[in-house]
């Protein structure tokens, strides 16, 4: 597979807060977890992650979720990468 989820998350407030700054509470939110699921901190790590975070249209819609996975950006990894180091 491409990448795991290691991070399902609720995002607080009544107004969406703007492009930017969701894509920033959502990047803080994932680097936050990064390290307590892969075992390794995100500057030492081959790893990297990637996040989904509601945009204006869905969170009008009532989206407030916020998606962190892990992935190999060299390709597919095998089995989990929950405490693996790398």
């Amino acid at each position: 597979h491409y990448a795991e989820i290691y991070l399902i998350s609720e995002v607080d407030g009544e107004e969406f807060p703007g492009d930017e700054q969701m894509d920033q509470r959502a990047s803080d939110m994932c680097l936050a977890e990064f390290a307590g699921y892969v075992g390794a901190e995100y500057n030492y790590s081959e790893l990297d992650y990637l996040y989904f975070s509601p945009d204006a249209e869905t969170w009008e819609q009532g989206d407030r979720q916020v998606i962190c996975a892990v992935g190999d950006p060299s390709g597919q990894i095998t089995g989990s990468v929950q405490g693996s180091g790398r």
